[in-house]
């Protein structure tokens, strides 16, 4: 190897010992920040209590039949609009049409009796009055006398018994008058059938209750839904707050509903109690149905069109030398500011009030300044800002919410997020 060469490789490799060493030292001082930024804004802020539930009717009515018999004709069925009165099944009707017509000849026949016993009673009244003027004139022994009176109270019994067995052979009939009206089965009310349990031909048996042929939903426009609040959320939960809910059969659209009544009974589903919490909700368009699930969100509280910041804005806290820096500027202008020895102790003195924090923000210098505010209503995304103690804050102003610290070759390259970069020297 010639000394030329020698020499070059020396030079080289000391420049790249050179390159690399300042690459470190640069890096070991590389103060720069890279921070994410939002906007403050105007919106809405909601607080609320997630829950599940299943929608029901307000009135559901379960239609049976009294009466045994074979279904000989159905006049509803499924989703069938009904009104009050209407006729919606007919039972067999020739065994208790023939009951009719028996118990109706039973009721002639006790009639009759009813007659002959009266006529009877007429006579043995006559032989009595015969008997009593004759035993008055001594004509008649005193045993005939009372043998006369026997058969007139006798004639008498008669006839009380024979109209009893009236009475009852007109109960009779009107029972099966009764039992035959009841072979029409009608719509107790005005409505929707959501079931029939019955077809043409099949028998039902009223031994011991009455079997259910129909449900009939009273009005399916209004409907309830029960929802299962966590006991640890129903404190919060009161009559009349608005409910949003979604079912799956419309995942992309929103129903409301407004709650109407938190009951007190426990409900213990996997070892977790919750109480049930009735909602009241409009069904205009009949898309909702009963025994559909909904995923609920009980609104606690709500605020509309407010100056509010993202939640992560809250959370932001500079770097330790960065926030060194802040500090040490902000006291030094402070103390220049105030002048006086007695303004510096009330600033010590200062008590933070409810609900104060600090945001960062960014000023038309593009530098960052604490703003401290006090806060009000807070969701999951965002936070109401209900007054700023310090400086102004204006919607559109941009908030430091994140931070990212970035190398030189990324500082080359545009960020895809919005945001700044202050050096610390």
């Amino acid at each position: 190897m010639s000394k030329k060469t020698l020499i070059i490789i020396i030079v080289i490799s000391v420049l790249i010992c050179g390159g690399i060493l300042y690459a470190l030292l640069r890096g070991k001082n590389d103060n720069s920040y890279s921070f994410k930024t939002a906007k403050i804004d105007r919106g809405d802020i909601q607080i609320s209590v997630s829950a599940t539930g299943t929608l029901e009717p307000v009135n559901v009515v379960e239609v049976g039949s009294q009466v045994s018999g074979r279904i000989a004709k159905l006049y509803a069925d499924f989703n069938s609009l009904v009104k009050k009165g209407q006729v919606i099944a007919e039972l067999e009707q020739s065994l208790f049409i023939t009951r009719v017509h028996q118990s109706e000849a039973n009721y002639k026949s006790a009639k009759a009796e009813v007659e002959k016993a009266k006529v009877r009673l007429n006579n043995a009244k006559k032989a009595l009055d015969r008997a009593m003027r004759l035993y008055e004139k001594s004509l008649i022994s005193k045993e005939e006398k009372e043998k006369a009176e026997e058969t007139y109270y006798s004639a008498l019994a008669d006839l009380q018994s024979a109209e009893a067995r009236l009475e009852q052979a007109k109960a009779q009939l009107e029972s099966a008058k009764v039992d035959l009206e009841h072979t029409i089965i009608t719509s107790p009310i005005d409505g929707i059938v959501i079931s029939r349990n019955v077809n043409v031909g099949q028998t039902v048996a009223a031994s011991f209750q009455a079997p259910v042929l129909f449900r009939i939903a009273e009005d399916l426009t209004r409907m309830y839904l029960t929802c299962h609040v966590d006991e640890a959320d129903i404190g919060r939960v009161k009559p009349g707050q608005r409910v949003i809910f979604t079912v799956d059969a419309f995942p992309e659209e929103k129903f409301e509903g407004k709650v109407i009544q938190v009951r007190y009974n426990p409900q213990t589903i996997q070892n977790v109690v919750t109480y049930d919490t009735i909602v009241e909700v409009r069904n205009n368009e009949l898309k909702l149905r009963p025994g559909m699930t909904a995923t609920i969100s009980i609104i606690i509280a709500e605020k509309n069109n407010v100056l509010r910041v993202p939640n992560s804005a809250l959370k932001f806290m500079p770097p330790p030398d960065l926030l060194k820096k802040l500090r040490k500027n902000f006291f030094t202008r402070e103390k220049r500011k105030q002048g006086s020895e007695k303004r510096t102790q009330q600033f010590a003195r200062f008590q933070r009030p409810k609900n104060f924090s600090i945001i960062w923000a960014i000023d038309e210098n593009e530098n960052l300044r604490p703003i401290p505010i006090i806060t009000g209503l807070s969701d999951d995304s965002y936070t109401e800002i209900i007054r700023v103690l310090r400086r102004e804050l204006k919607e559109g102003q941009e908030v430091v919410i994140g931070l990212a610290k970035s190398s030189s070759s990324e500082r080359r390259r545009t960020s895809p997020v919005r945001g700044f970069r202050m050096i610390v020297r």
